[in-house]
């Protein structure tokens, strides 16, 4: 196996891992590979296989990521596995209450968030990118960031350098390549890269460039690919919003990261439900390859980069994707 891990960073990022998330595991699904049979997709470049919760001996995946993003954007998911189990020890407790000669046992059980159905593309956008993510992450992915014990805008990280301080305090305190960084890197047979999904502004452009520059120092030779994602057009943004861009482009390209794709979406599909769907689809065709095992991320970094001459590629160079027409961009 040739594995990759994902990185993500903010919530326009995150809306485009959860849409891309989708995509993949229906890609990758039984029913996908008895559809196709030549053509069947492997699970283990982009996911992890763990054990089945209950005892049952039952296989499920989960990706292979760390979400990074503030905790006021995302509801925490309830893990399949930890669910089961906690249904197993409410009738344990149940079972002993009937035994128990003493004052009865009571079970309290609450009941878990409901997640809205995905709303059509004309729709207001969901309150939570985890309200249109089928595939569940494991318990080690999603982790909340927040800016505030480091002075940064009131713990909003508005700005790429107020991001950076974020990362740069908090990897002070703690290495953050430790802990779930490196239980996915060292659990890999063959890790053959990473790519990431980034906002191309704000505080967590700068904390995710802060962090794949701590993953070149210790993976120099691994090819790491960026996706800048932008909720809206350039020249919707204020000046600071378009400097900011500017600023993690070229931090990106100092920092040695492969390749950098920024992404857009249409005016009609833009925001954060559906631009990101849009989006996720360009990564998805840049990635297709590499989850078929046609070519290792290495090859699609070459390959794009040697097509321009330097490390920026466009979503137009997505090997097979296509957009239409100009006047429907």
């Amino acid at each position: 196996m040739k594995e990759v891990i994902t990185l993500q960073f903010g919530e326009q990022a995150n809306y485009v891992g959860a849409h891309y998330w989708n995509l993949m595991q229906a890609a990758t699904s039984d029913e996908a590979a008895s559809a196709h049979p030549s053509g069947a997709l492997s699970m283990d470049t982009l996911f992890c296989e763990r054990d089945g919760g209950g005892g049952r001996g039952a296989q499920r995946y989960t990706p292979r990521a760390l979400v990074f993003d503030q905790p006021g954007n995302y509801m925490a998911q309830g893990d399949p596995d930890a669910e089961e189990e906690k249904e197993q020890e409410a009738e344990k407790a149940e079972e002993a209450s009937v035994q128990w000669n003493g004052q009865q046992v009571e079970v309290h059980r609450q009941t878990p968030h409901a997640r809205q159905p995905p709303p059509l593309l004309h729709e207001s956008t969901p309150r939570y990118w985890t309200d249109i993510l089928e595939q569940s992450y494991g318990a080690q992915t999603v982790h909340g960031i927040s800016g505030v014990e480091f002075g940064s805008s009131l713990g909003q990280m508005a700005t790429f350098n107020e991001g950076r301080n974020v990362f740069t305090g908090m990897n002070a305190r703690e290495d953050m390549l430790e802990g779930a960084f490196r239980n996915y890197a060292e659990a890999c047979d063959q890790l053959q890269g990473f790519q990431a999904l980034s906002d191309a502004q704000g505080g967590f452009a700068g904390f995710g460039m802060a962090f794949l520059e701590c993953v070149r120092q210790e993976y120099p030779k691994s090819p790491i690919v960026l996706y800048n994602a932008q909720a809206t057009r350039l020249q919707q943004i204020g000046v600071g919003g378009r400097v900011d861009v500017a600023v993690a482009l070229a931090s990106a390209l100092e920092q040695d990261v492969s390749m950098s794709v920024p992404l857009f979406a249409p005016p009609r599909v833009a925001g954060l439900y559906g631009g990101g769907a849009w989006m996720a689809a360009n990564v998805a065709q840049w990635s297709w390859s590499v989850v078929a095992g046609v070519q290792g991320l290495g090859d699609v970094v070459d390959c794009a980069t040697r097509q321009r001459g330097f490390r920026v590629a466009e979503t137009l160079l997505a090997p097979g994707l296509d957009v239409g027409a100009a006047d429907d961009l």
